[in-house]
């Protein structure tokens, strides 16, 4: 996950959106006390309360987390509701193929129309 706030910093990305059904993701990103704000997506009740925990992660519920473009669709549009982002700028998803349980093997650069 170092290389995902690495990636974020040097793209000056205002989120990183994370797609997790048990949020160890998001806790990963957690700990390393990134500067880029997180959004941890999930499916389960369960995990978005546990992300409630997790420094600097923000729980979105509510959003489908089967597309990636779906995903970054309804991140871009709370965030611009929120006004935690504008258009422009740079979303980070880390997401996974589905191939593997817990494993995120995608990262996705998003510009916010």
């Amino acid at each position: 996950m170092y290389g995902a706030g690495h990636i974020a910093a040097e793209i000056d990305a205002r989120l990183i959106a994370v797609a997790s059904h048990s949020g160890a993701t998001a806790l990963a990103l957690s700990k390393q006390r990134n500067y880029v704000p997180t959004v941890g997506v999930s499916d389960s009740p369960q995990t978005l309360r546990q992300m409630c925990l997790y420094w600097g992660v923000i729980p979105l519920g509510g959003i489908p987390v089967s597309s990636n473009e779906q995903t970054l669709d309804a991140v871009s549009t709370w965030g611009l509701a929120d006004g935690a982002i504008e258009s422009g700028d740079h979303i980070l998803l880390i997401a996974g193929t589905g191939l593997g349980r817990g494993s995120h093997d995608q990262v996705v650069v998003h510009r916010v129309p």
